[in-house]
């Protein structure tokens, strides 16, 4: 695969990803416009060639997307439209039949890309799912272990083990400690499914100056900026020696998604 056609199929999980948390069926698409491989290799001007070189292409052995999660992506979201359109009940159900074949195609894409940059781009992913779990409203705080043992409070590293299935009562149990320079806290599964640089997230330039003046979302400080700002060394830091809420951590790390400061990238 050429450095062209790794940047479009990038740039085509992008648009899926976007796709798999669109709230309105207006600000998703499904049509060959806004794909960038469609891009390159399914224009008017090649159209006696349709889609030959195109990665999707090479792996369903079919033009057009045929034999792929697109198919029935495509039929779901016109099936959310219509519902919506209709004002019908089955509208947020029809959404979230969308949403589940959109992230089928996200993967579907992200497996087609060699090694090492599939690797980058499954943790990206992971890093959004993360993300929006921590800013779901029932998530709740724990500060100095990954979790309490048949409770809903965790840290946000806890709540990443969770949102990957990670059983509580055994593997959790067995990490689970105050974190501290000396604790190794996030099991490596966990670890490397994020791209985390360490067991507690620790940043590449740490500290980081956070502002924690007012929590309308946490924001890296700047220099010369008048507020009160504590040094945070870690996302592990951050959950536990700060006032911030899992939902702002989420907020934080969307933010920040491709942040090299925080990720291993």
């Amino acid at each position: 695969m050429n450095q062209q056609t790794i940047e479009a199929t990038i740039k085509s999980i992008a648009h899926w990803r976007d796709n798999r948390y669109a709230e309105e069926y207006m600000q998703a698409s499904t049509g060959r416009d806004d794909c960038a491989l469609c891009g390159i290799y399914n224009t008017p001007e090649n159209v006696e060639a349709a889609c030959v070189g195109c990665p999707v292409r090479e792996e369903a052995k079919n033009e057009y997307c045929a034999n792929t999660p697109y198919m029935n992506a495509d039929i779901a979201y016109d099936g959310w439209r219509k519902a919506v359109i209709s004002d019908r009940d089955d509208a947020d159900e029809k959404r979230d039949e969308f949403r589940e074949c959109a992230q089928k195609m996200v993967d579907f894409l992200i497996d087609l890309l060699p090694g090492d940059i599939a690797k980058k781009q499954r943790q990206l992913d992971n890093r959004h799912k993360w993300a929006r779990f921590l800013m779901q409203p029932e998530r709740q705080k724990l500060s100095g272990m990954l979790g309490e043992y048949k409770t809903e409070k965790r840290c946000c590293i806890g709540h990443a083990c969770a949102m990957m299935g990670i059983e509580e009562g055994k593997s959790l149990a067995s990490t689970t400690s105050i974190f501290d320079d000396s604790t190794k806290v996030a099991p490596k599964s966990v670890v490397g499914a994020l791209g985390l640089r360490d067991e507690v997230g620790a940043f590449a330039n740490a500290p980081i100056m956070i502002d924690t003046s007012v929590f309308r979302g946490i924001e890296i400080a700047q220099p010369g900026k008048d507020h009160f700002a504590t040094p945070i060394k870690s996302l592990a830091d951050l959950n536990d020696n700060t006032p911030a809420t899992p939902q702002e951590i989420g907020r934080f790390i969307l933010e920040n998604i491709e942040n090299t400061n925080l990720w291993d990238m």
